[in-house]
């Protein structure tokens, strides 16, 4: 294999990673973000319900 034949693959190789690493970021943020805001509305809803007392 020629020099530009492995730098071109290496390059792709490398593009393929970023963007990969890139959409798998933001699903994880998505998912914790979409866990916490599930769990406040939970915590409102059954304060509403009088289940719990939340501090002021």
């Amino acid at each position: 294999m020629e020099d530009y034949e492995y730098r071109d693959l290496m390059r792709e190789e490398l593009i393929r990673a970023r963007r990969n690493q890139g959409q798998q970021s933001s699903m994880t943020g998505s998912i914790v973000i979409s866990m916490i805001l599930l769990v406040a509305g939970a915590a409102v809803i059954m304060h509403y319900m009088g289940l719990i007392v939340l501090p002021k």
